[in-house]
């Protein structure tokens, strides 16, 4: 027995020694990364068949083949049995791609036909072009082994531009009896943008092959994971020269008829049901040596998707992500960066949004009025391109109609404007030296009202200015980084609409605890504020990153007329360390360690937040991943919660967030996800899990569940003015209460894929919030360390409710009163999009949309009752047929 023990752990630790002596090759850098590709020039005659088969001639016996790609992931530069090779072909119009991409399992190559502009299942291969030489963005054709047909703009950074759309043709072969699949693409030189007189002959290139089946990412040039710049880490192009000038003239016009079916409000002489709508207009691109301008005349910027639910209690307003194409193509180029959080210099959505005034007192009892819709846009101008100086401009040029609606007040009808006609100019410029790695840049925004009635002018800003320059250098190879913007803005219009300004959710210089440098100046007819950002440290792709942040935004800045901008008076330095494991180890492809501490304070010079958050970030090579976040706030208090009143502290609290998601290439997936917040006075915790299952090729299905609870001792309803016995208005009282919340949303998804061109889309999404409040407190010393003195809670003797509405009696003396604010908010959306693209370039769209939607101050307390009520709601159906046809000159 013990001969046996010696013989086996001597034979164990040879083993290890032989295994410690066999080297696994890998590709020295210098021959895996900044690799040149030199282009072929073909005849008329030789332009090949785009069929996906790479049987014709020129692939078998012109020009020459690239070098076999490179492992990037898991196993960065070492060997593969994947060959992957490709070879590319230009005449005076196209360029041709073919890419041949070998698996030694041919069963298990992905083929999945998935929607357009959708590459996230199946086998994926891709090409890009930095067609300008300046390591900025490049445009991406990706196609997967199935067929369909994605393409984006990818920046430096690494953001993507999904909704830009090109005109080009692809095609793929899966060849089990040859074990391979290959590619074959016919891309336009019109669809790109690039420098006419290129006298460097040079385009960035990068091809990229995916096989989920094992989790592998190939490059022909190696992009290293410890890079310091996307694009910049292209490989070569050469042989560009003498490129094709097109014409580059483009339209697109388009017919519209919509019938929307609207519930009936009895005695409206506008709500009567069924509606009819039709239109027509068109989009033109002209291409302008270096740039390209984007012209609609009466464009149709109505959303195919749908909104997603949402019960806001908050004081600020909702994001929502932009949809429309024309201001998403190119919308890289309009990127300023966020200053704080998600605050942002230009959202589109500002434009073309929902009327920003309503007409007052409509009861639809004894007044009524018609129901609004977005604000027309007449018109929008677009130029966007950059020369071969390396100058980059965009310039967006919009105009929206003056609205009216109708209203009859007493059997009197009249017409009452909701939005006057204004005018959005957006422009921006960036000049890049040095290979990209110093960029100087500005930015500038403004909104012109035409405020040409009282009521317009009392409530809206007239003329709102918004200026920034940014700066941008890199050091030693983009391992080490200066990012810098400032910005001022300037509004300017009536004492009351400037009044208005002060006194919004995004200023609040009523609040009582900053009286000392803010108070609401009713005389002001122009605000004039800045705001900026800075940020030094080690930014590369490299095992450690630390980088210190510093930014702030005065309390009079605000550019949320066409930006987006939560709130303004702040000072905000931030210090981040982070650890990043990039070569697959110990079971992980890879793994992020990150540590951020924040401090903010606002101009008073107050301490406003302390926080220190600890996240941890991986994937295995099983292709499972996970994002695990922790923060701890040592000090907190919320300048909005009372929207203008005092501040409130919190004691020191934790945060919690987790998501993971199993392999998305399997047939079925798993995604879920948490959220946390655990202080004294609020506790929050939410969870969500989305299951995901591919049938075949052709269809994949969904199915989402979140639910989030919540109990919060302090949750704002009102400012009361108290009532005393004679019955003088005196002494505001901000009034808050325990709520218990509960939240519950189902997201069903559908989609069947019939060919590549061919689709059909469905989206289903009941909701529903509930909320009941009791124990009703006033503040009165809310910014105080002991959690005791900050309000004071009404007892049941000093609380009476009647006729759905409460009274708060305190000591007898002051009362306040306010409507029941307990809720129940019921809605259903559901989309459902048949697409079908008839011609590279031109789609036919038809779209039902069904929307429930309801909200009561009846607590209506079970998930399943509200269900039952949800789907005896009225209902919402719209229904629409567009066509679209692409042709150029």
């Amino acid at each position: 027995m013990k001969k046996r023990l010696i013989t086996t752990i001597v034979a164990f630790l040879l083993s290890i020694v032989w295994a410690i002596g066999q080297e696994v090759y890998v590709m020295p850098m210098d021959s895996a990364y900044k690799r040149i590709y030199n282009i072929s020039t073909i005849t008329p005659d030789q332009v090949p068949k785009i069929d996906g088969k790479l049987d014709d001639y020129i692939w078998q016996h012109v020009g020459s083949w690239t070098q076999d790609f490179v492992q990037a992931q898991p196993f960065e530069r070492h060997p593969t049995d994947y060959t992957t090779r490709a070879k590319i072909f230009r005449d005076d119009k196209y360029i041709y791609v073919g890419i041949y991409c070998y698996d030694p399992h041919p069963e298990n190559i992905i083929g999945f036909i998935g929607l357009r502009d959708d590459n996230s299942v199946g086998d994926v291969v891709s090409i890009a072009f930095d067609t300008y030489h300046d390591f900025r963005a490049a445009p991406e054709f990706y196609i997967n082994a199935g067929g369909n047909l994605t393409d984006l703009i990818i920046t430096d950074k690494r953001t993507a531009n999904r909704s830009w759309n090109a005109v080009w043709e692809a095609k793929t072969n899966i060849n089990l009896k040859d074990s391979c699949w290959t590619a074959e693409y016919k891309i336009p030189f019109t669809q790109m943008r690039y420098n006419q007189d290129n006298e460097e002959n040079i385009w960035g290139l990068h091809i990229r092959r995916v096989i989920p089946s094992i989790g592998e990412t190939q490059n022909w040039s190696l992009i290293p994971t410890r890079n310091n710049g996307h694009v910049f880490s292209f490989g070569e192009m050469h042989g560009m020269d003498e490129l094709p000038k097109p014409r580059g003239i483009e339209f697109l016009p388009y017919v519209l008829g919509k019938n929307i079916n609207a519930p009936t409000i009895p005695n409206s002489p506008y709500q009567k049901g069924a509606e009819w709508k039709s239109n027509v207009g068109f989009d033109a691109k002209i291409t302008i040596r270096d740039y390209t301008l984007d012209a609609t005349i009466n464009p149709d910027f109505g959303q195919i998707q749908l909104d997603p639910s949402e019960m806001n209690l908050t004081a600020y307003e909702t994001f929502y992500d932009e949809m429309r194409p024309f201001f998403l193509e190119g919308k890289h180029i309009f990127d300023y960066g966020r200053i704080s959080g998600g605050d942002m210099m230009f959202y589109s959505r500002r434009i073309g949004a929902a009327p920003p005034l309503r007409p007052a007192g409509i009861d639809n009892v004894d007044s009524f009025a018609e129901t609004a819709s977005n604000v027309p846009i007449l018109g929008s101008l677009k130029l966007t391109g950059t020369n071969n100086n390396g100058l980059t401009i965009g310039i967006i040029e919009s105009i929206t109609q003056r609205t009216s609606l109708l209203t009859m007040r007493n059997g009197e009808e009249r017409s009452e404007v909701v939005a006057p006609l204004s005018n959005y100019t957006v422009a921006r410029v960036q000049k890049n030296w040095n290979n990209g790695n110093t960029l100087l840049g500005g930015m500038f925004t403004s909104v012109n009202r035409k405020l040409d009635e009282p009521h317009l002018r009392d409530a809206l800003v007239q003329n709102a200015f918004v200026g920034g320059i940014d700066y941008v250098q890199y050091f030693k190879n983009r391992l080490y980084a200066i990012d810098t913007k400032v910005m001022f803005s300037s509004l300017n219009g009536s004492e009351k609409a400037i009044q208005a300004v002060q006194e919004n959710s995004v200023h609040y210089f009523q609040r009582v605890s900053s009286q000392d440098y803010l108070h609401v100046d009713p005389t002001l007819t122009s605000l004039v504020g800045t705001g900026g950002y800075f940020r030094i440290g080690r930014v590369g792709n490299s095992v450690w990153t630390v980088n210190e942040t510093f930014n702030w935004s005065s309390p009079k800045f605000d550019f949320n007329d066409v930006g987006y901008m939560r709130e303004a008076d702040y000072y905000n330095n931030s210090t981040e360390i982070a650890y990043r494991q990039t070569t697959a180890w110990a079971g992980l492809r890879n793994s992020t360690i990150t540590l951020t501490q924040t401090n903010r304070w606002n101009f008073g010079g107050f301490a406003t937040g302390n926080d220190m958050m600890l996240g941890w970030s991986a994937s295995t090579m099983k292709q499972m991943s996970w994002n695990i976040r922790g923060t701890y706030v040592m000090n907190s208090m919320d300048t909005r919660m009372l929207r203008g009143g005092p501040n409130v502290r919190f004691n020191p609290y934790f945060q919690t967030s987790l998501s993971f998601n199993t392999n998305k290439a399997k047939k079925v997936y798993f995604t879920a996800g948490h959220t946390g917040d655990f202080r004294d006075e609020l506790q929050n915790i939410s969870f969500s899990g989305e299951l995901a299952v591919r049938v075949g090729n052709h269809m994949l299905f969904s199915g989402q569940m979140d639910f989030s609870k919540g109990h919060n001792t302090i949750q704002y309803i009102t400012r009361s003015m108290s009532v005393n016995e004679g019955g003088s208005n005196s002494i505001p009282g901000y009034i808050v209460g325990n709520i218990d919340q509960t939240t519950y949303g189902i997201t069903l998804k559908a989609q069947v894929n019939i060919t590549p061109d061919i689709s059909i889309q469905f989206y289903g999404a009941p909701y529903t919030s509930i909320g009941k409040y009791d124990k009703f407190k006033i503040a009165e010393n809310p910014q105080s360390g002991k959690q005791s003195e900050r309000f004071y809670t009404f007892t049941e003797n000093e609380t009476i409710f009647a006729d759905n509405n409460y009274t708060l009696s305190k000591n007898g003396e002051v009362s306040y009163r306010f409507r029941n604010p307990d809720f129940s908010l019921n809605e259903f959306r559901s989309n459902l999009v048949l697409r079908w693209e008839y011609m590279r370039g031109s789609t036919i769209y038809f779209v039902w949309q069904h929307v429930m939607s309801d909200r009561t101050t009846n607590y209506i307390k079970n998930w399943e009752t509200n269900l039952d009520r949800m789907f005896g709601l009225p209902t919402t159906n719209t229904f629409m047929l567009k066509l679209n046809y692409w042709f150029a000159l």
